[in-house]
């Protein structure tokens, strides 16, 4: 049913690696690489892992950058050493796809709270995390940094551009 698959929010990864509400399970970025379905690839939201009402996250998160995002959901930052854990999830995962894959860093930040400024905010540990993809992922797959937020037209324009590239249906430039 599916000719592509443009991923944008792969923040189960996070959840699966650092205990959240959001685990998808370990076989979460796999089904298209495993059928060789053509894929570009954000990590969208990885920078955050899903916990409960503000009054129910446990002590030991007390240290970590929140956000709060609603009455019922508090958003956690990961720590260095989960971005490195997260970083590899995704290599060997892409690394094992059979059809072509591409990946798209969002550079000023993967969600709203990961904004210069925001609640969330690390470039240190976001830099881990582009750092590993860019030196563990196989060389043909092209790793596409991008000066901007995840959430920003231009951002979104670029990962359009990859999709029809890797679709065939722009000529590559």
């Amino acid at each position: 049913f599916f000719c592509g698959v443009v991923d944008l929010s792969t923040n189960e990864l996070t959840d699966h690696v650092s205990g959240g509400f959001h685990n998808a399970g370990p076989h979460r970025l796999e089904a298209a690489g495993k059928l060789g379905i053509p894929q570009v690839i954000v990590p969208g939201c990885v920078d955050f892992f899903a916990l409960g009402a503000r009054d129910t996250v446990p002590e030991k998160f007390d240290d970590r950058k929140m956000y709060y995002h609603n009455p019922a959901f508090t958003l956690i930052r990961p720590s260095a050493e989960e971005m490195r854990k997260i970083a590899e999830l995704f290599v060997r995962k892409l690394n094992g796809a059979k059809g072509p894959v591409r990946v798209v860093l969002p550079l000023k930040g993967m969600s709203i709270s990961g904004l210069e400024g925001g609640s969330t905010y690390d470039p240190g540990s976001d830099q881990i995390l582009f750092d590993i993809l860019k030196t563990g992922l196989k060389s043909d797959i092209p790793v596409i940094e991008v000066d901007a937020h995840v959430n920003e037209e231009r951002f979104i324009d670029r990962v359009v551009k990859e999709f029809l590239e890797i679709m065939g249906k722009m000529p590559p430039k």
